[in-house]
């Protein structure tokens, strides 16, 4: 057996481990409210999506429509539900407004790399996963997920040419970057941000 199948459900494990520490500091879920039971649900789908993107990437240089886009399905569904059970004003303290702006950075960002490079930097289905990042992260933690994929991705491009593995016109896909780290700011992105502006001095 490929030891692919057993790194997935760890990953996934590890994942869903998270989102359950992350809404409920002990075994109270049975005492939660729909919203947050809501929003468990949503990111243990989100981790799914992820993880499904970056597995078949990975091994296919493919980010195919028919996880994105339902990805993106659903995170729509789940804002809307969110601003119909606690409605707030338009702006970018309300979250669902957030992940909309959010989404909006993330998909204009690589559509206009797309555009000055011809297609020849990024793909189409980086741009759509970029919309599902959006939705999921929020502002400004779409910018950290960015940064830390083009961040590994420059270290693990450069080795890979140091290394002779690969060219300067060879093709490194970028969905896994993206969605692995997406997943990492998923859970930890605050603390990230904050160390960030913390070396800055902010």
């Amino acid at each position: 057996m490929s030891s692919q199948y057993p790194l997935v459900e760890l990953f996934t494990g590890v994942f869903f481990a998270l989102a359950y520490s992350t809404l409920f500091s002990s075994a109270a879920v049975f005492g939660a409210d729909f919203l947050t039971l809501l929003k468990f649900g949503w990111l243990l789908l989100a981790v799914c999506f992820f993880i499904i993107i970056f597995v078949y990437d990975f091994k296919t240089y493919i980010i195919p429509d028919r996880f994105v886009y339902p990805a993106i399905a659903l995170a729509f569904i789940y804002n809307a539900a969110v601003h119909f059970l606690r409605p707030c004003d338009f702006s970018l303290a309300c979250p669902v407004w957030n992940d909309f702006f959010a989404a909006a950075i993330g998909f204009g960002f690589f559509f206009l790399l797309i555009v000055i490079s011809r297609g020849r930097w990024m793909g189409g289905g980086d741009a759509k996963l970029a919309i599902f990042m959006g939705l999921v992260l929020g502002w400004p933690k779409i910018l950290a997920a960015l940064f830390l994929a083009f961040f590994v991705g420059s270290i693990v491009g450069l080795t890979l040419i140091a290394t002779r593995k690969k060219g300067l016109q060879s093709q490194i896909p970028f969905g896994p970057l993206l969605a692995g780290a997406s997943l990492v700011v998923l859970f930890f992105g605050e603390g990230l941000i904050n160390w960030y502006l913390g070396l800055l001095g902010f």
